[in-house]
């Protein structure tokens, strides 16, 4: 806080700072002491009342020297008052420098506990104290003005020279921050510029290899067409009803050497993209073989329907649909194409996993009635009637029927619903071909007791029929 600074002495006020001329003005008629107090005697040049001479007073520094030059000038009077001879006692004025003294020895000790604290508020109220202590000594009724204006001249030309220093001091650490943040400011600079170069050169190696990636993605590109049309040129050059030729084509595309003859079981499972491009690839038949499995067929996809219906082998001993899949409603997706191959397939057919209506029962049933043994392996059947074949299996040569871990269309097993299980058995037993020529039953995993399946059996003229564990 910045302002002027007055004490009072006597019926008049007077300026405690030694004036920008070096005399003291006794002439200021101010309203008594205080901070930013106006002069109101007119034609006033002492330096509290120019603008241009305001100090700072809450500055402990100059408190606590202040203080100190205090205790200096005490001493000092002691002999000047003697020396005077004004008729004051030594032992008085001894007397009243001990008390001045320990006044001032409070102050400081009130002025280092503030400054521990960190009380700035405090510095104003000790810096009056100072000044008060100072007016009891000099407005003492013993002494006389000569004595009071001594005091105040040697004080306060102190206190200048005391300041003069201080704003030495000041300057020079001014100076010395001044260098060092010029010495950080370079540093900083030095180091934004060594980190704008690097930026520079991270960002011109980005945009070459951003260039050079995308050269190289074109030549991929490029590349991937040309080969694509290589390996279609390949196919189309191949006759892949041929067992070598299909065996290359295989290793082409699934990267799988197999070596395809009559007697092979390939297993495609269409979850995996290179076994579905090789579905996808077929122009013609493949060759004939002995097992075709087709496992996780997608839900109603059309590259699988154009490879049943164009591509699927002339001839296949056993044919496995939908194996290690989930259950799977899209079985009228692939009916008419499930119904074409099984005129190619010689001896086994199974249905994995499908929700089945009595109408596609019926139909699969009646299109594989010249297969060795005919399955819905883990199917859901529609069973809630007895299903009408209508004639449909005349002329059956199946000899095995493979049910095994099948269970009711609306849930539960067979050993809830044994009826289920009965409904096929007097639908099928209506057929006399087909109940002529089975020869064996395929029921594990299907939670009915073996009496009951064979009393069912037996009841509906099929006795003759093997229960077999499992499916072979």
């Amino acid at each position: 806080m910045k302002g002027k600074y007055f004490q009072e002495v006597g019926s008049k006020h007077s300026c405690i700072f030694k004036s920008i001329n070096g005399s003291n003005q006794d002439v200021c008629n101010c309203s008594g002491f205080g901070l930013n107090q106006n002069c109101n005697v007119n034609n006033c040049n002492c330096s509290l009342c120019s603008e241009s001479s305001y100090i700072d007073l809450i500055d402990p520094f100059e408190v606590g020297h202040r203080i100190k030059v205090f205790y200096e000038k005490l001493e000092e009077f002691v002999a000047f008052a003697e020396d005077l001879n004004y008729g004051v006692c030594p032992v008085q004025c001894s007397a009243l420098v001990v008390t001045i003294k320990e006044e001032l020895q409070i102050i400081l000790e009130e002025l280092e506990r503030a400054n521990r604290a960190g009380e700035h508020f405090k510095y104003e109220s000790l810096f009056e104290k100072v000044v008060n202590t100072e007016n009891l000594f000099i407005e003492d009724k013993e002494y006389t003005s000569v004595v009071k204006a001594w005091f105040k001249g040697t004080t306060q030309a102190k206190l200048e020279d005391l300041r003069s220093i201080e704003t030495i001091k000041l300057e020079l650490e001014k100076k010395k921050i001044r260098e060092q943040r010029r010495v950080v400011k370079q540093k900083h600079q030095q180091e934004i510029s060594s980190l704008k170069s690097e930026l520079e050169q991270k960002i011109k190696f980005l945009e070459k290899a951003e260039i050079e990636n995308k050269n190289l993605t074109e030549e991929v590109k490029k590349t991937k067409s040309d080969f694509g049309m290589m390996k279609q040129s390949l196919i189309s050059s191949l006759n892949l009803s041929e067992h070598s030729d299909f065996s290359l084509l295989n290793k082409i595309i699934t990267g799988e050497n197999k070596q395809v003859g009559s007697d092979a079981s390939l297993e495609y499972k269409l979850c995996n993209p290179k076994h579905m491009e090789l579905i996808k690839s077929l122009n013609r038949r493949m060759p004939d073989i002995d097992i075709l499995n087709l496992a996780n067929i997608p839900v109603e996809c059309q590259e699988v329907k154009i490879f049943m219906g164009n591509c699927f082998p002339s001839k296949v001993r056993s044919f496995h649909f939908n194996s290690d899949s989930c259950l799977s409603c899209s079985l009228g997706f692939y009916l008419d194409e499930l119904m074409e191959v099984s005129q190619r397939v010689t001896g086994h057919l199974y249905i994995y996993q499908f929700e089945v209506s009595q109408d596609q029962l019926v139909a699969l049933f009646a299109a594989n009635r010249h297969t060795e043994c005919f399955g819905f392996t883990q199917c859901k059947l529609d069973l809630s009637s007895v299903p009408d074949f209508r004639g449909s299996l005349a002329g059956s040569t199946m000899k095995g029927l493979d049910l095994n871990g099948c269970r009711d269309f609306l849930g539960g097993d067979w050993g809830d619903h044994g009826m289920k299980f009965e409904n096929l058995i007097a639908g099928l037993a209506q057929e006399e071909d087909f109940r002529e020529n089975l020869e064996e039953i395929y029921m594990s995993e299907c939670a009915m007791e073996e009496d009951l399946v064979e009393k069912i059996l037996s009841d509906h003229g099929f006795g003759h029929v093997k229960i077999e564990e499992y499916s072979k």
